[in-house]
């Protein structure tokens, strides 16, 4: 276990940090048995808690949970090799062209990825037209729990997941492309201004909530185009919900009216007997 940080120079300048997150080895015979026999076989975490990451940073991690909160990054961020991932309310201010790293701000691949209370969004003014703010990433299972995700300018959002979970989240970029085996949108919003890809080979989706919450001009689900409009289904479901309300006071302002009746029938009957 052990971190390894710092940061290459080029030219006098700072070129990218190197961050290396190790936890406890236990996939080969002779690190699992010193593991067990300490007995280290425990999750281990790195909590980066407010750090200003003011050009690239490149992270590998084994074996180790990484978790961001607080911190601001400049530049980008490139994942080689890592176990699990969480970014937590950061900051991001792409202010330089990130074309030469995947097209994407976020780009790599890690085993489990988690985005939660996050905002996504590019932070500062783009100086070329050529830059680049979206998420390009490879991974086992993401996770986007209460954040904004919002890729810019020429940025997508390229994502490619054995499972993908969205919750009270939006994610919006010019360009989305999710392949997924299983899919799940719970109340989140997926809009791209120019089209959506969708590949889910096993047909694990939540169509319920899936499909109808994605806006966009056209999406491809699976080579098949669908049609899907947000602000319609809103105003569809305002519609049903209106109408639910309408049935609900017609019932209460029924009950009302018998028992109003039943109460004059009941005075009235007490009149006659006296």
């Amino acid at each position: 276990m052990g971190v390894y940080y710092e940061y290459f120079k080029k030219n006098g300048k700072r070129v990218f940090y190197e961050l290396q997150c190790n936890g406890m080895n236990t996939a080969y015979d002779k690190s699992k048995k010193l593991v067990e026999y300490f007995n280290l076989n425990k999750p281990v975490y790195y909590v980066f808690d407010g750090i200003i990451f003011d050009t690239v940073v490149n992270i590998s991690s084994l074996f180790a949970n990484i978790i961001f909160k607080n911190c601001t990054f400049t530049i980008g961020i490139r994942c080689f090799i890592a176990d699990n991932i969480t970014f937590e309310n950061n900051k991001y201010n792409c202010w330089t062209e990130s074309k030469d790293y995947g097209n994407a701000f976020l780009y790599g691949k890690i085993n489990n990825l988690r985005i939660e209370h996050d905002q996504f969004v590019n932070n500062s003014n783009f100086h070329s037209f050529d830059n680049n703010f979206g998420i390009n990433v490879e991974t086992n299972k993401i996770a986007i729990i209460c954040s904004n995700i919002q890729a810019g300018n020429n940025g997508q959002i390229n994502i490619r997941a054995n499972e993908t979970v969205s919750q009270y989240s939006n994610i919006i970029a010019p360009e989305i492309y999710l392949d997924s085996d299983s899919i799940f949108f719970g109340n989140s919003l997926l809009k791209a201004e120019n089209g959506i890809i969708i590949e889910n080979e096993n047909c694990e989706c939540d169509t319920e909530v899936g499909f109808y919450n994605v806006d966009s001009p056209y999406t491809i689900y699976n080579g098949t185009e669908i049609i899907t409009n947000y602000e319609a289904f809103k105003e569809e479901e305002i519609k049903e919900k209106r109408l639910a309300l309408v049935n609900v006071l017609t019932n209460i302002i029924n009950k009302c009216n018998q028992n109003t009746l039943v109460k004059s029938a009941s005075v009235k009957k007490t009149k006659e007997i006296f």
